[in-house]
């Protein structure tokens, strides 16, 4: 099993890319975003996840170990396969992924590609006793995402803990955000125990 490659970029295409090793091409498929940040002829290093299926075997590249490590525990959430493992950390960084998980934020989840609510419930569910046990720091350039789900935890935090149900929390947040006025926490707070009793 192929666990790591060092070599050459010999060609690119949008979702995978062909690397010299030694005067061997390996065709590697990668996610968009890593792909991205490459160039011909540089000297890459990647590291390899080798997918085994009984009509062929695949190679996938990662640029980080972290990525290669939640990647193998990705796709063995029910319903999840390799390309949506791809999509998964083509949309979020493993430490992004990981705080969405652990505070069960469902409405970050599913704003990834081929994820509905149902296969977002099931990677909070399959993942979650992983990642409280896994350690996955926050890079210094994290996507628009993170930003986005860090920005109500303590609204979010207080309202489950006043007993309200995730998904109406969820609800009231991108209500929230859709109203565009800014509020400080306590403010959040209560606009969004309005809007709740509101839809009741």
């Amino acid at each position: 099993m192929i666990a790591y490659l060092k070599g050459q970029v010999f060609s690119i295409d949008s979702d995978e890319i062909i690397l010299d090793v030694s005067g061997v091409g390996y065709r590697l498929l990668m996610s968009p975003a890593s792909i991205d940040t490459l160039k011909l002829q540089q000297v890459l290093e990647v590291y390899v996840y080798t997918n085994v299926r009984e009509d062929a075997i695949t190679l996938i590249a990662f640029l980080k170990q972290d990525e290669r490590r939640l990647f193998s525990k990705l796709v063995t959430v029910t319903g999840v396969g390799p390309k949506m493992a791809i999509a998964i950390l083509n949309t979020l960084s493993p430490y992004t992924l990981q705080q969405a998980v652990l505070q069960k934020n469902t409405s970050i989840l599913t704003k990834i590609p081929g994820v509905g609510n149902k296969t977002a419930q099931r990677l909070i569910l399959e993942l979650e006793s992983y990642l409280q046990r896994s350690y996955f720091g926050a890079q210094e350039s994290e996507p628009v995402l993170k930003s986005a789900m860090n920005a109500h935890a303590d609204t979010r935090s207080a309202l489950q803990n006043l007993g309200y149900h995730e998904r109406i929390i969820e609800e009231a947040l991108e209500a929230l955000d859709m109203q565009g006025e800014e509020h400080d926490t306590k403010g959040e707070i209560y606009w969004a125990i309005n809007w709740i009793n509101k839809k009741k």
